[in-house]
């Protein structure tokens, strides 16, 4: 694939080496099937010890690029369809940023610590604010279902009246003051 960066090429040849050679070298891509390449990918995926998610979604990657070029190939007009691309790959492991209220903030922050994520904290702030979870997910352009899936104990300790977010900051910045400063 010449368009590809030479270090992505490196890399493909390793993961098509190391890990497809043997099950597939053999296979003429006219006549792979869908279940070819999952069989591959549960194979890999079943191996003792099993091959990483993102290794087997490298090869996935790349072995549907293969075929859709197969696909263009006016030379194997029986290549109509990439059937990599109906092959489910492992998830990719989710990130999730820190949710955490305005007084957690001012203390790490006060830490000289960076938080991960300023979306976390940015829900936070909309939840003790009282903003309802439709909106809250609005303004993270998410689901209202996905919003409560990351942060549905943050709306289950909103507190009953809610507070601006403004006046929590500052209310956590005092607080986070007198526990620091001696007492008199």
């Amino acid at each position: 694939m010449p368009h590809l960066a030479e270090n992505t090429r490196r890399v493909n040849a390793r993961v098509w080496e190391t890990h497809a050679r043997e099950l597939l070298g053999g296979v003429h891509v006219k006549l792979a099937r869908t279940s070819t390449f999952e069989d591959l990918q549960l194979t890999l995926l079943e191996r003792d010890p099993p091959v990483g998610a993102e290794t087997v979604r490298k090869l996935m990657t790349m072995l549907q690029s293969v075929m859709a070029l197969a696909e263009r190939d006016e030379t194997l007009p029986t290549v109509t369809v990439n059937v990599v691309a109906a092959v489910r790959r492992p998830s990719a492991p989710r990130r999730r940023g820190l949710a955490v209220w305005p007084t957690t903030v001012e203390a790490l922050r006060s830490a000289s610590w960076q938080t991960g994520t300023k979306r976390g904290s940015f829900a936070s702030l909309l939840i003790q604010e009282g903003t309802n979870v439709v909106d809250v997910a609005k303004q993270l352009g998410h689901t209202p279902e996905t919003c409560l899936r990351y942060y549905a104990r943050l709306f289950d300790e909103a507190p009953e009246h809610p507070v601006p977010a403004e006046e929590a900051i500052r209310a956590a910045r005092r607080q986070l003051a007198q526990s620091v400063s001696p007492s008199d």
